[in-house]
C-alpha cells in the first residue's frame, strides 16, 4: 500500500467536520504560500522588465541581442523561470481562492471554539 493511499484511507475515516476542517485550513495555508509565491515571482519579472525595459514576450519576440553578456542569457533565462512560476501561481490561487472565501461552515467554528 503507498504511503498516499494509506493517507487517504486515514482521512477517510475521519469525522466528515473534521476532514472540512482541515481541508479548510490546509487550503487556507496553502494560499498564504501561493501568494507569497505570486509576489515574489512578479516582482522578479517587473525588475527584469524594469532592468532592460522591455518584456520577455518582445524580447522572446526580437530574441537577445547578438552582444548580449552572458549576464543577461543567465538572466533571460531566469526571467522566463519568474515569468512561469508567475502563471502557474495565478491558476493555483485561482483554484484555491473559492474554496477559501467560502469559509468553514457555522457548526464547524462552533467545533473549534469547545
Amino acid at each position: 500500500m503507498s504511503v498516499q493511499v494509506g493517507i487517504q484511507d486515514q482521512f477517510q475515516r475521519l469525522a466528515p467536520e473534521r476532514q472540512v476542517e482541515i481541508i479548510y485550513h490546509g487550503a487556507a495555508l496553502r494560499l498564504n504560500e501561493l501568494n507569497q509565491r505570486y509576489f515574489l515571482a512578479q516582482s522578479k519579472v517587473r525588475a527584469y522588465e524594469t532592468q532592460y525595459q522591455t518584456t520577455l514576450v518582445a524580447l522572446d519576440r526580437a530574441g537577445l541581442p547578438a552582444d548580449a553578456s552572458v549576464e543577461m542569457h543567465e538572466e533571460y533565462v531566469l526571467w522566463h523561470h519568474w515569468s512561469t512560476v508567475v502563471a502557474e501561481t495565478q491558476t493555483a490561487i485561482a483554484q484555491l481562492r473559492p474554496l477559501v472565501e467560502q469559509g468553514l461552515p457555522l457548526g464547524a467554528l462552533q467545533h473549534e471554539r469547545a
